[in-house]
């Protein structure tokens, strides 16, 4: 997004700063940086996060007409850089909307990438920083090379291509695209279940999943429709291109879509579905490209059905695919893109200021008990979050105590806390009655034994860490655990191919 941010926005010039950067720059990022003119700084990974602020804060002052921050969402630098006024005005990229933040009081402007009228209001009201500081810049996209002048494969390109993955030239291809984590099943939102029951009405029809290799769910599930449930693994971005070609139509993930991958199907010219209803916003895909050309199935029997009618009809597959490319054409490429841009730049305040005081709104619980329920299937360790950050502030010379509000949201989730965190009244002993009269050093060794005694299972977890060297134990992954160990794999005969969510 950075790479082809700068690549569009040419009349500038483009500096980058990483503040935690553990593998090499790509290429493409660094060509882009150096095409504009502008430099690639690195912070002193030996550093403390207030240094890194402080060092941060001093560099945008001296080389920066504005600030973009594209960040994790719980990055603390930045907010610790810009959480006083004065310097460059700050851009704040929300390309996690689904998420808690930290920082939203210290930027002076929040990017919605999307461009939604939802997301505006999620930034506005359930972040607080208020509708006049949201501005939207869609996500930057480049044009495909052209093919008759549509974007899309050719006729002998789509045979060539259903010829690699050993697709029929017949066959109705319907391509997704996301991480492992994103198919996981919730509140009988089961995306391999939904998917089983449309091949098995329409027989010509196979299924492609890119970004992670199948579980025995989809095993399962796709030997229940003569394997037309395929899934090949992460890939790198250009052999996913070619993978596109193959395509007739695009299917979002749910219960968690993958917008970008969903609008580069749709800048080649496929047409897209979007999630049923029961997958909403922000975890589903929305935008000002989109939402005027695209409806949102209200149940699975209307997705379902949807789906079956875009199998069984080219005109309507090839009238959608036309309008959603020119939409996404205007809005994420090119001269509209970079509108988008020059609009939210001439937004900006001539100086950097801050928000005092955040006033959000707390989000409906059928909004936010959907990531509850979604992120412990793929997550672990999130239950002691509160210990963590204890731990964290020790680690850098901090001495945290409890206050009521925090108190009372351990209470309200003794349930969620209870067997794998330190018990409320030990801890609130040691903050407020034991660890400030020790060390820092003590302190925190004080409170990393706690939170090691007070978590599952003290046998399970020593056992696990004597084996887990040996190879014995099988090591957790994280979401996106494929598509980091992707490496490039340009020769692989497409139907083997391993390797990337985009």
């Amino acid at each position: 997004m950075v790479t082809r941010w700068m690549r569009l926005d040419r009349e500038r010039v483009h500096s980058l700063v990483l503040l935690a950067q553990e593998v090499p720059v790509p290429t493409s990022l660094r060509q882009a940086v150096e095409s504009s003119g502008g430099q690639i700084y690195r912070a002193d990974p030996a550093s403390s996060a207030v240094q890194q602020a402080a060092w941060l804060r001093q560099l945008a002052v001296e080389e920066a007409n504005f600030v973009i921050l594209h960040l994790s969402c719980d990055d603390v630098t930045c907010g610790v850089a810009f959480g006083i006024a004065g310097g460059p005005p700050v851009m704040l990229i929300n390309h996690e909307a689904h998420v808690y933040w930290n920082g939203a009081s210290t930027t002076d402007q929040v990017v919605n990438c999307r461009g939604s009228e939802l997301e505006v209001f999620w930034s506005a009201t359930y972040r607080g920083v208020g509708s006049e500081r949201c501005t939207i810049v869609p996500i930057p996209l480049e044009v495909p090379p052209s093919r008759e002048g549509k974007g899309t494969a050719t006729v002998d390109g789509k045979i060539r291509a259903r010829q690699a993955l050993g697709i029929a030239s017949d066959a109705v291809v319907i391509l997704t695209v996301g991480s492992r984590f994103k198919y996981l099943p919730i509140a009988g939102l089961d995306f391999t279940e939904v998917w089983k029951e449309i091949l098995e009405a329409v027989p010509t029809a196979v299924l492609l999943a890119i970004g992670f290799h199948g579980d025995q769910r989809w095993k399962d599930a796709s030997a229940q429709v003569g394997n037309r449930m395929r899934t090949l693994g992460a890939m790198p971005h250009s052999q996913l291109l070619e993978v596109m070609d193959a395509a007739d139509l695009y299917v979002e993930a749910f219960p968690f879509g993958t917008t970008t991958s969903l609008l580069e199907a749709g800048l080649k010219g496929l047409p897209v579905a979007l999630a049923p209803a029961q997958s909403p916003p922000p975890y589903a895909t929305d935008g000002i490209a989109l939402d005027d050309v695209l409806q949102r199935p209200s149940t699975i029997r209307e997705y379902q059905a949807t789906i079956r009618d875009f199998c069984l009809s080219v005109d309507k597959r090839v009238a959608l695919g036309s309008k959603v490319r020119d939409s996404i054409m205007r809005h994420h490429c090119g001269a509209g893109w970079k509108a988008h841009l020059e609009s939210a730049v001439k937004s900006l305040p001539r100086t950097h200021g801050i928000l005092t005081a955040l006033a959000p709104i707390r989000t409906p619980p059928a909004i936010h008990e959907i990531w509850s329920l979604f992120v412990p299937q793929w997550s672990r360790d999130y239950q002691d979050i509160l210990e963590v950050t204890v731990k964290r502030a020790f680690s850098v010379g901090l001495r945290p105590h409890s206050t009521p509000a925090m108190r009372k949201a351990c209470k309200d989730h003794r349930a969620l806390r209870r067997g794998h965190c330190i018990p409320l009244p030990v801890l609130v002993v040691l903050l407020d009655a034991v660890l400030p009269f020790l060390p820092i050093r003590w302190s925190t060794r004080t409170i990393r034994l706690c939170a090691f005694l007070s978590r599952g299972s003290l046998v399970s977890r020593t056992w696990e860490r004597i084996v887990r060297p040996i190879g014995r134990s099988k090591v957790p992954v994280g979401p996106y655990h494929e598509y980091r160990q992707m490496r490039e794999a340009p020769n692989l005969p497409s139907n083997t191919a391993q390797a990337s969510e985009p």
